[in-house]
């Protein structure tokens, strides 16, 4: 019984701390976007791997790798070494990346390997945490596509790639996990999202649906104008159609 009872305790302060390590490090993440989008992005591997480093840390937190009874110590562990190894994955990057490009890129040593080899796992692992199960799969069926396409012969086959090159490429260029997708996240995409998020936790996104509920909402037709009205108010400070939706659409659509 002591054991039960000693368990019950500790499961909610290990949730509290992990809430709190999770709000930090996303504030954290949104100074850091806002001050790179006022200041001026860095170039494209630091930018991307210091946005991808903060991105994997959260899922791992966030969403863990079992849900529901099935969570214990044990999955709490794994979850925090893979958000660790996120942060050390990207850290070699931006420690790094200047010394592999003048010296050997093309040609990564063992310690690079290692570490891309490291990263591509952790994207595929986020990815199978947060988005259809189906993704993940059929990305590791390409990864073993490049490695082992070769024995396929006729027009599926290739040439042979190993392993070093194929992490070479996902790792250490803008052709891979640092792509233009994620230089798109890094510089655009989390901005957009952070600011309609700010205009919901502080309700001035209530405000302005209620102003265009005020004009528009006695009059015929009215639920059609109040949509109008609060996505034009609120374009006008956006230029997001994702951000307005995501701010007074949730409202004015249905």
């Amino acid at each position: 019984m002591a054991d039960v009872k000693t368990t019950e305790s500790t499961a909610p302060s290990s949730r509290r701390t992990r809430l709190m390590v999770v709000t930090v490090v996303g504030i954290i993440m949104s100074l850091f976007h806002m001050y790179s989008g006022l200041a001026g992005s860095y170039s494209a591997m630091y930018q991307r791997s210091i946005h991808l480093a903060f991105a994997l840390f959260l899922t791992f937190l966030v969403c863990p790798a079992l849900s529901g009874k099935a969570k214990n110590k044990l999955v709490l562990v794994y979850d925090i070494f893979l958000a660790i190894l996120s942060i050390v994955s990207n850290a070699y990057i931006l420690m790094y990346y200047e010394e592999i490009s003048l010296t050997r890129m093309g040609i990564p040593n063992t310690l690079d390997v290692t570490m891309g080899a490291i990263l591509v796992f952790l994207v595929l692992e986020a990815v199978r945490r947060t988005t259809a199960s189906a993704i993940a799969p059929i990305a590791v069926v390409f990864v073993l596509y490049v490695l082992f396409g070769h024995h396929l012969g006729g027009m599926w086959g290739h040439r042979p790639y190993d392993f070093s090159r194929l992490i070479h490429q996902l790792y250490l260029t803008t052709d891979g996990v640092y792509g233009i997708v994620l230089g798109a996240s890094a510089n655009f995409i989390f901005l957009f999202i952070l600011f309609p998020c700010f205009l919901q936790a502080t309700n001035i996104g209530d405000v302005i649906s209620d102003a265009a509920l005020a004009l528009m909402g006695s009059i015929r037709g009215g639920p059609a104008k109040v949509s109008i009205v609060s996505s034009s108010l609120f374009g006008m400070i956006s230029g997001s159609g994702a951000a307005n939706v995501a701010v007074d659409g949730a409202i004015t659509i249905p």
